[in-house]
């Protein structure tokens, strides 16, 4: 490989060797293998751009698929396996997930041929701002995937991944946006980490070295990517929010922003389904004195349930759930406040209006759960007749009688955030909030900060958090948070058992 090629690298470690034999677990030097492959030279690249990541560049004597195995100096618990992709002379092997500043002993080997290698990971230059309390073995999952950026000056979006104790495995800097509202998640099994929306960042594939692996082009609408962009890998295609300029049909006429979704396939980025928000149903849900985006759709998913192909659609100024018939593009029904459900509780008694959410954001729907519910991020954005407070809820939904039943709720003193967040079901059955803070949002509790938080649903208040990571500076805002199991990636041993 040219290093003079590597802007972003640099060449920190060479070594050489001239085949050395692998020694078995008393020090005796087994026999020399009957082939002639030989691991030539060992260099390490460094990644100027991301501490966390290095790369190892093997030259073998004959083709083989090489292999690195690192250790931390301060933790032999934490062991990472890196392995070439393909097979050859000149392999990069991808050292991906590591801590900043930190020493590794590791050893590269190609079939049973090893190279002792020591490494030295640069320091970062993101200074981690926040706090992790609670006990990480109670946590669910490993590692935490959020968004970070200055609510008031967002030039250096950046996304983050920290593991357990808060320390950051991986950052990728988005650069400047037109709101905190970007949208990610993990593609483990693809090693690729998907990205789009803050009203400009095109849906976006990145490698967990940092490299682009690949990015839309602009719109079909001449609008902009905004609030969310989901992966479907039942069909291999991403579905993404975009703005449209609409216009009123009354006189005199007013311009303001609509939604439409796109859905692409993933390889060709071929369109295989959209739908507009001009819609019947939808203008209905208009208000007399239009805003800017009155409707304002922060959040798509993409479902199958008992009715057929769904898209679920989240209007947080209207506070309503839609569903759409993918079939024809017809609204199903309408979920909040106003809409064709009732609001009941357990015994089947009417419950007040401001039991509904309000201004809510990332609503998660499980339609296989019998009965099927939906987890929403309730901000509380104006809620009726009470103190505003913000909480994340659950309901149950019965499709025949149209009825929701609250089952689950938590919620803290003094968490009010009319912008930002959301919740996300845990495999073990925990709950991971994300609480944005929105210091500029005269509505929101003044000097709060934004936060992480993991909370058990069979406890309620404070005894229900088992994790929370608390950022310090009250200009640090966050979108959403995503927990990834530990076996799923860097392959670090210390998160996967």
């Amino acid at each position: 490989m040219d290093h003079m090629s590597l802007p972003t690298s640099a060449l920190i470690f060479v070594a050489l060797v001239a085949g050395c034999a692998a020694s078995d677990p008393h020090g005796q030097r087994t026999p020399e293998p009957e082939d002639e492959l030989v691991i030539l030279e060992v260099a390490v690249v460094e990644d100027l751009q991301m501490a966390n990541h290095v790369t190892f560049e093997i030259s073998l004597s004959e083709p083989a698929v090489p292999q690195v195995i690192c250790t931390l100096d301060a933790d032999s618990d934490e062991v990472h396996t890196f392995v070439g992709e393909q097979e050859g002379q000149l392999i990069a092997v991808e050292g991906v997930g590591l801590l900043a500043n930190e020493d590794y002993s590791c050893v590269a080997s190609a079939g049973e041929r090893s190279l002792d290698v020591a490494l030295q990971t640069r320091p970062s230059a993101l200074e981690a701002d926040w706090t992790v309390t609670g006990s990480p073995e109670d946590s669910q999952g490993a590692y935490t995937l959020f968004n970070l950026f200055n609510a008031g000056d967002i030039q250096d979006h950046k996304l983050i991944i920290v593991d357990p104790q808060g320390r950051v495995r991986f950052v990728y800097r988005i650069g400047a946006t037109g709101s905190g509202g970007v949208a990610f998640s993990a593609l483990p099994t693809q090693q690729l980490l998907l990205a789009g929306g803050g009203d400009g960042m095109h849906p976006t594939l990145i490698r967990w070295t940092g490299e682009v692996a690949e990015e839309w082009p602009a719109t079909t609408t001449g609008g902009v990517f905004h609030h969310d962009v989901e992966y479907q890998p039942d069909t291999d295609t991403l579905a993404t929010l975009v703005t449209t300029e609409r216009e009123t049909e009354t006189f005199p006429k007013r311009s303001f922003t609509g939604f439409k979704i796109e859905v692409r396939d993933l390889g060709t980025q071929a369109p295989s389904w959209a739908f507009d928000s001009d819609q019947d149903d939808l203008n209905a849900l208009l208000p007399i004195f239009l805003g800017d985006n009155p409707l304002h759709a922060n959040a798509i998913s993409l479902l199958d349930d008992t009715q057929g192909p769904a898209a679920f659609i989240s209007l947080r100024d209207p506070d309503t759930v839609v569903r759409v018939d993918r079939q024809d593009s017809s609204i199903s029904w309408m979920l909040g406040i106003g809409g064709d459900f009732d609001l009941i509780d357990a015994d089947g008694s009417p419950l007040p209006d401001a039991d509904w959410f309000f201004g809510q954001h990332d609503p998660e729907l499980h339609l296989d759960a019998t009965p099927p519910t939906v987890l929403v991020h309730d901000n509380g954005t104006l809620r009726p007749g009470v103190p505003g407070f913000s909480r994340a809820v659950e309901l149950a939904l019965d499709l025949d009688e149209m009825t929701a039943t609250p089952t689950w709720e938590w919620t803290e003193d003094g968490w009010y955030e009319t912008a930002f967040g959301d919740a996300d079901a845990l495999p073990g059955g925990n709950v991971l909030i994300a609480q944005g803070h929105c210091y500029f949002c005269t509505e929101s509790t003044p000097n709060r900060r934004s936060a992480i938080v993991e909370v058990d649903r069979e406890h309620t208040g404070p005894d229900a958090v088992v994790w929370r990571l608390d950022f310090g500076e009250e200009e640090s805002g966050i979108y959403r948070a995503e927990r990834v199991d530990g076996c799923a990636l860097f392959h670090n041993a210390k998160y996967c058992q």
